[in-house]
């Protein structure tokens, strides 16, 4: 568990801001789960005539939203979505900010990814024999990450 100065971070209290997003609205907030913020050092070694120099990239796993399905007149990240993956050329977004929420709905951590643009959307499953919710699956790549 996350403690910050006695105080115990939950993990189910959070929210997902899109600076820039055109439409935005309230559904753009929610969702049923964020995971895959993760950031790793990439190590090569190149070999420089006699010496071995290592090179060192920062590699960023995507970012995974997962919601139930949101009409998409309503939601202005889906419409985002589908134009991104319908055009060859797109502008990202400057920033999408995850924010950690304490009980007063105020953030404790706030976790800003860089030049976010879609990797993938994906619909969950239709199946006729159960029942719940039609979810779908929203992957995010950036450049970049900051936490405060």
């Amino acid at each position: 568990m996350m403690m910050n100065n006695d105080y115990i971070i939950p993990a189910f209290h959070f929210r997902v801001l899109f600076r820039a997003l055109k439409n935005a609205t309230g559904a753009d907030t929610s969702f049923e789960s964020v995971s895959g913020i993760q950031g790793a050092l990439h190590h090569e070694t190149a070999d420089a005539g006699n010496r071995n120099e290592k090179n060192s990239t920062v590699v960023f796993q995507p970012v995974v939203l997962r919601r139930p399905v949101v009409l998409p007149h309503h939601s202005g990240l889906l419409q985002w979505i589908i134009n991104c993956l319908n055009k060859p050329v797109y502008d990202p977004l400057p920033e999408v900010l995850v924010e950690v929420l304490n009980e007063e709905h105020q953030p404790v951590i706030t976790i800003s990814l860089k030049e976010v643009s879609v990797r993938s959307w994906s619909l969950g499953e239709l199946h006729a024999q159960k029942s719940g919710l039609l979810m779908e699956e929203i992957l995010l790549d950036y450049k970049a990450i900051e936490i405060n």
